[in-house]
């Protein structure tokens, strides 16, 4: 009986370790002392690592001296009852990946705190997107912005365009003036064209000429 219950638990304790060792994350466990015991996980092997150059190790030979603080941090809290869960840059071959930690107390059987159990897992893809739906939305509040701006630069122009219009309509093309007022109006139909491009940024409206056109020619 007593054989049967030791090939029973073994044959258990395979089948979680095969199960552990299956997911993209790495398990590891720590004693009171902050030293890894046991460490799991394909993680490890996809990023270059082997389980050897973490088992019997602290937290801060791990990580190093300048990384150790924010770890050792979160292993006290676990060790005092704590559920801590943060993130981290962690350096590979691969480049700087977004790391996220959650740590347990890992208790005995009377309830005592033994060690720490933890949960590492690579959320770097998850960062990146968020940072580039960051990134549209604020080129999204630029373009609305812009938008705004030509829209009230267009009125503007627009009064400008009236104005000149009725000067060179009251003068003679002869007039000094005229030529004055030819400028004017000219100058707003150069305005009003950088509004359109300004207006097609902030997806107000499709901009169909190439920037190098021409201003439109007065009617």
């Amino acid at each position: 009986e007593r054989t049967v219950t030791t090939a029973a638990l073994r044959s258990g304790e395979e089948r979680f370790r095969v199960l552990v060792e299956s997911i993209d994350d790495v398990v590891f466990r720590l004693d009171r002392e902050q030293r890894c015991v046991d460490i799991l996980g394909r993680w490890i092997a996809r990023e270059g690592f082997r389980a050897d150059q973490f088992l019997g190790r602290t937290t801060r030979d791990i990580v190093g001296p300048q990384d150790a603080p924010l770890h050792e941090r979160a292993n006290l809290r676990a060790l005092a009852g704590e559920t801590v869960t943060y993130e981290w840059l962690l350096h590979t071959h691969r480049g700087a990946r977004h790391m996220q930690t959650t740590l347990s107390p890992l208790r005995g059987a009377e309830g005592e705190i033994t060690g720490i159990v933890g949960l590492g897992r690579d959320i770097t893809d998850r960062i990146e997107a968020e940072q580039q739906i960051r990134q549209a939305q604020k080129m999204e509040a630029v373009g609305r912005f812009a938008g705004g701006v030509a829209h009230d630069l267009n009125n503007m122009m627009m009064i400008i365009v009236g104005f000149s219009d009725f000067l060179l309509s009251t003068l003679e093309q002869h007039d000094p003036r005229w030529s004055d007022a030819d400028e004017i109006r000219k100058a707003a139909e150069r305005a009003m064209h950088l509004t359109r491009q300004l207006l097609g940024f902030g997806r107000q409206r499709l901009v169909a000429r190439d920037p190098t056109d021409e201003a439109p020619e007065r009617p």
